[in-house]
Protein backbone atom coordinates (compact mmCIF):
# COMPACT_ATOMS: atom_id res chain seq x y z
CA UNK A 1 0.00 0.00 0.00
CA UNK A 2 0.79 3.50 -0.35
CA UNK A 3 2.64 5.50 2.53
CA UNK A 4 3.16 3.22 5.74
CA UNK A 5 1.71 -0.37 5.59
CA UNK A 6 0.23 -0.09 8.74
CA UNK A 7 -2.42 1.96 7.63
CA UNK A 8 -3.91 0.69 4.75
CA UNK A 9 -3.54 -3.67 5.62
CA UNK A 10 -6.48 -3.90 2.29
CA UNK A 11 -3.17 -2.09 0.12
CA UNK A 12 -1.52 -5.69 0.52
CA UNK A 13 -3.44 -8.08 -1.42
CA UNK A 14 -2.66 -11.43 -3.74
CA UNK A 15 -4.31 -12.41 -6.64
CA UNK A 16 -5.35 -15.62 -7.90
CA UNK A 17 -5.98 -16.03 -11.60
CA UNK A 18 -7.80 -18.84 -13.80
CA UNK A 19 -5.46 -18.68 -17.30
CA UNK A 20 -8.11 -21.29 -18.84
CA UNK A 21 -10.03 -19.19 -21.58
CA UNK A 22 -12.62 -21.77 -21.10
CA UNK A 23 -13.43 -23.37 -18.17
CA UNK A 24 -13.91 -22.09 -14.61
CA UNK A 25 -12.10 -22.85 -11.69
CA UNK A 26 -13.32 -23.93 -8.10
CA UNK A 27 -11.43 -22.50 -5.45
CA UNK A 28 -13.57 -24.07 -2.45
CA UNK A 29 -11.39 -25.41 0.57
CA UNK A 30 -7.81 -24.63 -1.19
CA UNK A 31 -5.87 -22.32 0.99
CA UNK A 32 -3.03 -19.56 0.75
CA UNK A 33 -0.76 -18.88 3.32
CA UNK A 34 2.22 -16.56 3.14
CA UNK A 35 6.08 -17.55 3.94
CA UNK A 36 4.87 -17.58 8.09
CA UNK A 37 2.84 -19.83 7.79
CA UNK A 38 -0.34 -17.57 8.18
CA UNK A 39 -3.24 -19.81 6.18
CA UNK A 40 -6.19 -18.33 4.84
CA UNK A 41 -8.91 -20.82 3.46
CA UNK A 42 -11.24 -19.83 0.58
CA UNK A 43 -15.13 -20.76 1.26
CA UNK A 44 -17.24 -23.65 -0.16
CA UNK A 45 -18.23 -22.47 -3.28
CA UNK A 46 -15.75 -20.24 -4.76
CA UNK A 47 -15.29 -20.33 -8.14
CA UNK A 48 -12.33 -18.35 -10.38
CA UNK A 49 -14.42 -17.78 -13.82
CA UNK A 50 -12.56 -18.74 -17.18
CA UNK A 51 -9.88 -15.22 -17.87
CA UNK A 52 -10.51 -13.92 -14.49
CA UNK A 53 -9.46 -13.78 -11.03
CA UNK A 54 -10.21 -13.47 -7.44
CA UNK A 55 -8.22 -11.27 -5.05
CA UNK A 56 -7.84 -11.78 -1.07
CA UNK A 57 -7.05 -8.50 0.58
CA UNK A 58 -5.00 -8.85 3.86
CA UNK A 59 -7.62 -6.66 6.03
CA UNK A 60 -11.14 -6.93 6.80
CA UNK A 61 -14.52 -6.59 4.99
CA UNK A 62 -16.98 -8.46 3.20
CA UNK A 63 -16.84 -11.36 1.05
CA UNK A 64 -17.98 -11.15 -2.24
CA UNK A 65 -17.56 -13.62 -5.41
CA UNK A 66 -14.61 -12.12 -6.37
CA UNK A 67 -13.46 -10.38 -3.12
CA UNK A 68 -12.03 -12.07 -0.20
CA UNK A 69 -11.28 -10.53 3.46
CA UNK A 70 -8.09 -12.47 5.62
CA UNK A 71 -9.35 -10.34 8.92
CA UNK A 72 -5.99 -9.20 9.95
CA UNK A 73 -5.74 -5.62 11.59
CA UNK A 74 -1.99 -5.03 9.97
CA UNK A 75 -0.28 -5.67 6.95
CA UNK A 76 1.44 -9.26 7.16
CA UNK A 77 3.57 -9.52 4.35
CA UNK A 78 6.99 -8.32 4.14
CA UNK A 79 8.75 -6.03 2.32
CA UNK A 80 12.03 -6.24 0.76
CA UNK A 81 13.91 -3.30 2.79
CA UNK A 82 17.71 -3.04 4.46
CA UNK A 83 17.79 -6.15 5.52
CA UNK A 84 17.36 -8.48 2.49
CA UNK A 85 14.02 -9.61 3.38
CA UNK A 86 10.79 -10.59 1.18
CA UNK A 87 8.34 -12.92 1.34
CA UNK A 88 6.16 -14.93 -0.79
CA UNK A 89 2.26 -16.05 -1.54
CA UNK A 90 1.39 -20.53 -1.96
CA UNK A 91 -2.02 -21.32 -2.85
CA UNK A 92 -2.44 -25.19 -2.31
CA UNK A 93 -5.57 -26.85 -3.11
CA UNK A 94 -7.78 -29.40 -0.23
CA UNK A 95 -5.00 -32.32 -0.68
CA UNK A 96 -2.58 -30.08 0.25
CA UNK A 97 -0.33 -29.81 -3.18
CA UNK A 98 1.21 -26.63 -4.15
CA UNK A 99 0.09 -25.27 -7.19
CA UNK A 100 0.89 -22.14 -7.65
CA UNK A 101 3.47 -19.24 -6.06
CA UNK A 102 5.06 -16.43 -5.97
CA UNK A 103 8.43 -15.14 -4.04
CA UNK A 104 9.59 -11.93 -4.45
CA UNK A 105 12.14 -10.13 -4.74
CA UNK A 106 13.15 -12.58 -7.57
CA UNK A 107 16.77 -13.87 -7.02
CA UNK A 108 17.62 -16.42 -9.49
CA UNK A 109 16.58 -16.37 -13.62
CA UNK A 110 15.36 -13.03 -12.80
CA UNK A 111 13.37 -12.54 -16.87
CA UNK A 112 9.99 -11.34 -18.46
CA UNK A 113 9.43 -11.50 -21.57
CA UNK A 114 8.01 -7.86 -21.60
CA UNK A 115 12.35 -6.18 -20.59
CA UNK A 116 12.51 -3.28 -22.78
CA UNK A 117 9.57 -4.27 -24.15
CA UNK A 118 7.96 -1.07 -22.62
CA UNK A 119 9.29 2.55 -21.94
CA UNK A 120 8.23 4.94 -19.66
CA UNK A 121 7.37 8.59 -19.39
CA UNK A 122 6.71 10.96 -16.42
CA UNK A 123 5.37 14.66 -16.33
CA UNK A 124 6.25 15.39 -12.83
CA UNK A 125 5.07 19.29 -12.53
CA UNK A 126 1.59 20.78 -12.78
CA UNK A 127 -1.02 17.99 -13.63
CA UNK A 128 0.95 14.99 -12.62
CA UNK A 129 1.03 11.83 -14.78
CA UNK A 130 3.15 9.15 -16.22
CA UNK A 131 3.29 6.95 -19.94
CA UNK A 132 3.95 3.60 -20.63
CA UNK A 133 5.34 3.22 -24.49
CA UNK A 134 4.74 -0.48 -26.21
CA UNK A 135 8.30 -0.72 -28.34
CA UNK A 136 7.40 -3.76 -28.77
CA UNK A 137 6.59 -5.40 -32.35
CA UNK A 138 3.05 -6.74 -31.61
CA UNK A 139 0.44 -6.29 -28.45
CA UNK A 140 1.56 -6.74 -24.99
CA UNK A 141 -0.68 -7.04 -21.56
CA UNK A 142 0.39 -5.36 -18.84
CA UNK A 143 -1.82 -6.74 -16.50
CA UNK A 144 0.40 -8.57 -13.62
CA UNK A 145 3.11 -6.02 -13.73
CA UNK A 146 3.09 -2.57 -11.82
CA UNK A 147 3.91 0.99 -12.22
CA UNK A 148 6.19 2.24 -9.20
CA UNK A 149 7.48 5.43 -7.79
CA UNK A 150 8.66 6.46 -4.54
CA UNK A 151 6.66 4.21 -2.17
CA UNK A 152 3.53 4.20 -4.38
CA UNK A 153 2.88 1.24 -6.52
CA UNK A 154 -0.15 1.13 -9.40
CA UNK A 155 -1.27 -2.45 -10.63
CA UNK A 156 -2.60 -2.40 -14.47
CA UNK A 157 -6.04 -3.69 -14.37
CA UNK A 158 -7.53 -6.77 -15.65
CA UNK A 159 -7.49 -6.59 -19.68
CA UNK A 160 -4.85 -3.72 -19.90
CA UNK A 161 -3.35 -4.08 -23.68
CA UNK A 162 -1.06 -2.40 -25.52
CA UNK A 163 -1.24 -2.79 -29.33
CA UNK A 164 1.95 -2.08 -31.12
CA UNK A 165 2.76 1.88 -31.16
CA UNK A 166 0.46 2.42 -27.89
CA UNK A 167 1.32 4.65 -25.24
CA UNK A 168 -0.99 4.37 -22.12
CA UNK A 169 -1.56 7.38 -19.67
CA UNK A 170 -1.68 6.70 -16.21
CA UNK A 171 -3.38 9.89 -14.43
CA UNK A 172 -1.88 10.32 -10.37
CA UNK A 173 -5.27 11.84 -9.87
CA UNK A 174 -9.09 11.15 -11.14
CA UNK A 175 -11.45 8.55 -10.45
CA UNK A 176 -10.26 4.57 -11.64
CA UNK A 177 -13.97 4.36 -12.93
CA UNK A 178 -13.52 7.00 -16.00
CA UNK A 179 -11.07 4.83 -17.06
CA UNK A 180 -10.55 4.43 -21.16
CA UNK A 181 -8.60 1.60 -22.97
CA UNK A 182 -5.06 4.06 -23.19
CA UNK A 183 -5.92 6.35 -20.53
CA UNK A 184 -6.17 5.57 -16.91
CA UNK A 185 -6.40 7.14 -13.25
CA UNK A 186 -4.35 6.22 -10.53
CA UNK A 187 -7.02 7.32 -7.87
CA UNK A 188 -4.58 8.95 -5.62
CA UNK A 189 -5.35 12.14 -3.77
CA UNK A 190 -2.39 13.92 -3.60
CA UNK A 191 0.46 14.71 -6.02
CA UNK A 192 3.69 12.13 -5.63
CA UNK A 193 6.14 13.17 -8.19
CA UNK A 194 8.83 15.61 -7.09
CA UNK A 195 9.15 17.81 -9.28
CA UNK A 196 13.12 18.03 -8.25
CA UNK A 197 13.60 14.52 -9.71
CA UNK A 198 12.63 10.72 -8.75
CA UNK A 199 11.91 7.67 -10.38
CA UNK A 200 9.56 5.58 -11.73
CA UNK A 201 9.84 2.27 -12.97
CA UNK A 202 7.90 -0.56 -14.47
CA UNK A 203 8.19 -4.16 -13.07
CA UNK A 204 6.87 -7.35 -12.35
CA UNK A 205 5.49 -7.96 -9.07
CA UNK A 206 8.84 -9.73 -8.05
CA UNK A 207 10.49 -6.72 -9.07
CA UNK A 208 12.36 -7.42 -12.52
CA UNK A 209 12.82 -3.97 -13.56
CA UNK A 210 10.80 -3.85 -17.40
CA UNK A 211 12.03 -0.06 -17.52
CA UNK A 212 12.93 2.94 -15.79
CA UNK A 213 12.36 6.36 -16.18
CA UNK A 214 14.68 9.25 -14.03
CA UNK A 215 14.27 12.76 -13.66
CA UNK A 216 16.12 15.27 -11.37
CA UNK A 217 18.43 14.02 -8.94
CA UNK A 218 17.06 10.50 -9.71
CA UNK A 219 18.93 7.66 -10.77
CA UNK A 220 18.10 4.41 -12.07
CA UNK A 221 20.93 2.71 -11.06
CA UNK A 222 20.45 3.07 -7.78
Amino acid sequence: PPGRDAADPNGEWAKVKNRDPAHAVGLGHWWLRDSALRRYTFPPGTTVPPGGSVTLYVGRGSNTASDFFWGYRKAIFDNEDEHGTGDGAYLFDPDGDLRASMIYPCAYRCLDPLKHKVKVGVHPSGHEYLTVRNLAGKGVTLEGHRLATGSYAYAFPAGTVLRRGDVLRVDVKGDPAEDQRLHKHWGLHRLILDNGGGVARVSTYNDIVLACRAWGYGSCHK
